[in-house]
């Protein structure tokens, strides 16, 4: 009778022991697979991005937040896109910047056509130091680490192939009174000197600013009849997608468009419509995909080593025209 409880305690011992090692071989798996998860969580997400913009050109912000995602998921990390939800809505570049301090976002990628916006040095609620990149133009001298531009000269020598390949003389470009960019002006100069070499004679490019600001369709069928007629004006420059266009429908309904033409440094989707039917002739503009991918690459590289090229020039997107 003794020698059966024994045989009893001791497989019982054995089953408990048993129970043991599997209870922690469980426990250990449990740890293990969490682990695993933890570090699967961290690569999935190893930084967090904010693409931020004014309301401008949705199809060019689109673009631009493409080409940041693309370069994201090669990295492991993502990309939130900041833009106001409507166009009334005046959501500043410097309140997202805010809002990534706030959210302590790994970095803020801002797409700018200010030349006067300055950026502030950013950090965190812990300190931590926020890495700014802006591409377009902004203020120079602010604290971005880098600033993605497209390269001018290319705009310009594109422009002035176009003008050159098709006889005209007189081209002019149409600003609205309150734009204060330089960047167009540059294009301009620029066009200037390559007409003078491509044709062998100095070629100067009109310009005229619009009286009003925002409501521009009137003035401009006021204006074109008088410059095509009078002045023979064959070619207009214009630089933002929303002037281009502007300008392509009132050279439409006022048929003059076997008399002048449009180039345009800047298009959306309607744009390609009049590219499409010839009255835009050429826009040699950024290309928004390429300046958010080198714009992400620009941090990343930074993030990897601690530098980032100052300037990082992107080739400029020609559409239309003899380049096709």
């Amino acid at each position: 009778m003794k020698t059966c409880w024994k045989n009893f305690y001791i497989v019982l011992l054995l089953l408990i022991s048993l129970g043991n090692f599997f209870l922690i071989l469980f426990f250990v798996g449990r740890i293990y697979k969490y682990s695993n998860e933890s570090e699967k969580s961290s690569e999935i997400c190893s930084s967090h991005l904010l693409v931020g913009a004014e309301y401008g050109n949705p199809y060019v912000v689109q673009e631009f937040y493409r080409g940041i995602k693309k370069v994201c998921e090669e990295n492991n990390a993502v990309a939130e896109l900041l833009v106001p939800e409507i166009e009334t809505e005046k959501e500043s570049l410097s309140e997202w910047c805010e809002y990534a301090e706030f959210v302590c976002a790994d970095a803020i990628l801002l797409f700018s056509e200010d030349d006067s916006f300055k950026v502030r040095p950013l950090s965190d609620v812990h300190g931590k130091f926020i890495p700014v990149i802006v591409a377009g133009i902004a203020d120079p001298s602010g604290a971005q680490i880098s600033t993605v531009m497209t390269d001018v000269f290319a705009q310009a020598q594109a422009a002035a192939e176009e003008i050159i390949s098709n006889g005209w003389k007189n081209p002019l470009a149409i600003f609205r009174s309150n734009f204060r960019s330089k960047i167009p002006f540059q294009i301009i100069q620029e066009i200037e000197k390559n007409l003078s070499v491509l044709s062998d004679r100095t070629v100067s490019v009109g310009t005229y600013r619009l009286f009003s600001d925002d409501i521009i369709y009137d003035e401009v069928r006021q204006i074109l009849p008088g410059f095509v007629r009078d002045k023979k004006v064959d070619v207009i420059l214009a630089y933002s997608a929303s002037d281009i266009n502007i300008i392509a429908q009132s050279i439409v309904e006022l048929n003059l468009a076997d008399r002048v033409s449009v180039i345009g440094f800047d298009q959306n989707e309607k744009t390609e419509n009049f590219i499409d039917n010839g009255i835009v002739r050429c826009v040699a503009g950024a290309d928004p995909f390429l300046m958010g991918k080198n714009s992400a690459d620009e941090f990343f590289e930074w993030k990897k080593t601690g530098l980032a090229k100052q300037k990082c020039f992107v080739n400029a997107k020609i559409s239309g025209g003899n380049r096709g």
